[in-house]
């Protein structure tokens, strides 16, 4: 869903300019999704 890609493409461009996967926290912040829904769409 579109959804889920806002969530892997906030992923990729976090990894592209740190070198590292972020913190669920740091996906909630920036995708604006709350962390129930982030774990809803990937369990």
């Amino acid at each position: 869903t579109d959804e889920h890609w806002k969530v892997v493409n906030a992923l990729q461009d976090y990894y592209k300019k740190n070198g590292i996967a972020p913190m669920v926290r740091i996906l909630s912040k920036t995708t604006g999704y709350p962390l129930k829904r982030i774990y809803e769409l990937f369990p």
